[in-house]
């Protein structure tokens, strides 16, 4: 299995240091689609014809982060694939560039596209840091 890689802009926290350099697997197995697609099951109980009935669902955005999880081969130190509790704690703009080279290990983007998506979000500031300091009053 072939790897891609990337840098984060915030990373995820060991100790002090922020892990910002990741590994995605080119592709998944099997198993880990089959492991992502069971653990984004639940069971509700729902009313069919006047009878409650316990029905399978799967949840589209849960199984998108748990195959996401699973294409994680390492970020720094912290070695796949990542834990969703783990992947929680990403940074939305972490998000974005994680999903943005899946899509290039899944042929969705170029490398032209990946290049000119990550400079946008490069020249997007973070609401913390363009709002650092200020205040909402008028009269500052």
């Amino acid at each position: 299995m072939g790897a891609i890689t990337g840098t984060l802009k915030h990373g995820l926290k060991v100790g002090n240091e922020a892990q910002i350099n990741f590994e995605l697997h080119t592709h998944l197995t099997a198993g880990q689609i089959m492991e992502a697609k069971e653990a984004s099951e639940k069971v509700v109980i729902t009313n069919i014809n006047g009878r409650m009935t316990p029905v399978c669902v799967e949840s589209p955005a849960r199984l998108g982060v748990l195959m996401l999880c699973q294409q994680i081969k390492k970020i720094g130190v912290i070695a796949g694939p990542l834990e969703p509790s783990m992947f929680a704690l990403l940074h939305e703009e972490d998000l974005a560039i994680l999903n943005l080279y899946a899509d290039v290990a899944a042929g969705a983007v170029s490398a032209a596209e990946l290049s000119d998506k990550l400079t946008a979000l490069a020249h997007s500031a973070s609401p913390e840091v363009t709002q650092k300091g200020r205040s909402d009053s008028s009269s500052e």
